[in-house]
């Protein structure tokens, strides 16, 4: 058994990391503790196997959603067996929960900008079928009939279905 106490620096604190860091380290039936360090790094203090705290080191290296890691500075020394498990060490329970809302909203905006952008590629692909349509119709001003009519009528509403929620989703009044 062997230790490793990391300084992780970069987006850490108010993102999800120690949760991302509890996550990992249980999966790796790691022991020790991770908290957040004043004013912006985040501490780890890990016991296992080298090879188990090895992966450890990789994964907790995130770059995903609002958790970015810019550093790592790792101390290995001999183990001291003082952590039955893993935990997270909490701080007051109002920045606590703080971090909570940080963290939810930072996900609301990312499935906002994930659903925002699928929108986006149905609007272009409805498009696409718009020209597609008409150019096998001969063009919408040479022929009149019911049904370009009603293709037409159909893409525009979904035209503006599309980019009305979009508009909303973004706060825009236009």
């Amino acid at each position: 058994m062997i230790r490793v106490e990391i300084i992780a620096g970069g987006d850490v604190q108010r993102v999800g990391f120690r949760d991302a860091v509890w996550k990992i380290a249980r999966n790796l039936g790691l022991s020790g503790t991770v908290q957040n360090l004043e004013p912006y790094d985040v501490s780890i203090v890990a016991e296992e196997e080298e090879a188990a705290l090895k992966e450890f080191v990789k994964a907790i290296n995130i770059q995903a959603g609002p958790i970015r890691v810019q550093t790592l500075k790792e101390n290995w020394s001999a183990t001291t067996g003082e952590f039955p498990y893993f935990k997270i060490l909490r701080g007051d329970w109002q920045e606590e929960l703080g971090e909570r809302f940080d963290v939810a909203v930072g996900l609301m905006r990312s499935d906002l900008h994930e659903n925002a952008n699928k929108r986006l590629v149905r609007i272009e692909e409805d498009i696409v079928e718009i020209k597609r349509s008409i150019r096998e119709l001969g063009g919408a001003a040479t022929r009149r009939d019911a049904e370009t009519q009603s293709l037409c009528a159909l893409s525009t509403l979904r035209f503006y279905s599309a980019t009305n929620s979009f508009f909303y989703f973004f706060g825009y009044d236009y």
